[in-house]
């Protein structure tokens, strides 16, 4: 079923400025990234105004505060591969208050407990996309709370073939070729869908020098196959040259006009996360696990991270999605720098590993981060076995949150108990709770 059947223009335009303005505010769109798509969120914004006329349902406050100034100011202060979020809240301040809320457009409610929609752009974007799509809000947080979003196994069948039709043409194959599919879309584990991560390998580096030599070919005959598809491509980036190989981003339409990025990382062929993901998920199965159970507990993880800890992504100092994985099927539940699954992690089991070794209960001070995982920690799928870290901000913000969580002691949790784990106030029954 075609998606425009279930879903309006205006849902759509919705959820499409919501996702460019998440990948915004984190900095990881380049700049010449920005530019274009600065212009498709003003197309996306006139689609609004359309579905806003006169006789319908009046535009929400907070897309007309997304003139042609804020989207200025945007372009000129932006900064890549960093946290933009003062930058947007406080255009977004600015813009709020010069504009007088009619009559005919009330102040939205926040829909979920963690939403600050009178201070944050994205959280007031994505309330107005939850309110767009009636009756589809869930209370089950392990469970993504995914709208409208490109159908999974279509991309994922456009890109094999595509892919390998114009290496064939372009490249012709000397040796052995494969596409690894991986990243949290991949795994079930994804809080939106919107982002595809593919490594495109080669046994033979003469076929990957002459991937590298014809690229520009190869990106024109790809963006031609994906167009007789309807998958049109809005950005490409090309010239980011790792020592592990070549990063190329592609910010594309599909069939439905829905925004999705896919990235794709081509190399020499070499052994990939999800190869470490694919061995622990066989380990739980082994242990008599569930993958679908172990996903929810790694998206209940996330949402705390992201929604209510704002510390989801490297540019936040926080955890991204590989990082939020790893602490749920690491966290006392796996040896020899996690390797070796021991046990099925869990939510509850992150947060109480968290607390124990974070938190010292008898002077009631934060332990950093390098301290409390001195013994132990959570390590990176590189073969070097490298520690993952964070910063101490987002460290302080987690170990709180487990406090909160331990204290809790629910097996269940409500929304509101969900979003008071991020509340951190000075002084608790009179005790302050310091970093020592």
């Amino acid at each position: 079923m075609s998606v425009l059947k279930t879903y309006s223009r205006e849902q759509i335009a919705k959820q499409n400025i919501l996702t460019l303005f998440r990948w915004i505010e984190s900095g990881s769109l380049e700049e010449i990234e920005l530019n274009n798509l600065i212009c498709f969120i003003k197309e996306q914004l006139e689609i609004l105004k359309k579905e806003s006329a006169p006789g319908k349902v009046s535009c929400p406050q907070v897309y007309g505060c997304l003139d042609d100034s804020f989207l200025n100011a945007v372009l000129k202060d932006y900064g890549f591969g960093s946290d933009n979020r003062l930058l947007l809240d406080r255009l977004f301040a600015e813009a709020a208050g010069e504009i007088k809320t009619g009559k005919d457009i009330p102040e939205a409610a926040a829909r979920h407990p963690w939403l600050d929609i009178k201070n944050s752009l994205t959280d007031c974007l994505e309330n107005e996309v939850i309110i767009s799509f009636p009756g589809k809000t869930n209370t089950d947080l392990t469970k993504p709370e995914i709208f409208a979003a490109p159908d999974i196994n279509s991309i994922v069948d456009l890109m094999n073939k595509s892919i390998l039709s114009v290496l064939n043409i372009h490249v012709n194959l000397s040796g052995a070729y494969r596409l690894v599919h991986k990243g949290s879309t991949a795994r079930g584990v994804s809080l939106d869908n919107a982002e595809f991560d593919f490594d495109p390998l080669f046994a033979s580096q003469k076929d990957y020098d002459l991937f590298l030599k014809k690229l520009p070919l190869i990106l024109n005959a790809l963006s031609e196959i994906w167009k007789a598809n309807g998958v049109s491509i809005l950005s490409e980036d090309s010239d980011n040259q790792y020592p592990w190989g070549r990063l190329i981003n592609l910010i594309a339409l599909d069939k439905d006009g829905i925004v999705f990025r896919v990235q794709l990382l081509a190399g020499k062929d070499r052994k990939s996360w999800i190869e470490f993901i694919n061995g622990q998920m066989a380990q739980i199965k082994a242990l008599d696990g569930s993958w679908e159970y172990v996903s929810g507990q790694i998206i209940l993880f996330k949402r705390l991270v992201r929604d209510v800890l704002h510390g989801y992504g490297k540019s936040y100092g926080g955890l991204d999605g590989m990082m939020c994985v790893e602490f749920i099927l690491q966290a006392d539940s796996s040896v020899e720098y996690g390797r070796r699954i021991t046990t099925i992690g869990s939510f509850d089991k992150t947060m109480r590993w968290v607390y124990r070794i974070g938190f010292d209960q008898a002077s009631s001070a934060i332990i950093p981060f390098d301290i409390a995982t001195k013994q132990t920690g959570i390590y990176s799928p590189d073969p070097n076995k490298l520690p993952i870290t964070c910063s101490s901000i987002f460290w302080n913000k987690l170990v709180n949150a487990a406090r909160k969580y331990v204290e809790l002691d629910k097996v269940e949790m409500s929304e509101d108990e969900f979003a008071g784990l991020g509340i951190n106030p000075d002084r608790i029954s009179g005790q302050l709770y310091e970093v020592i």
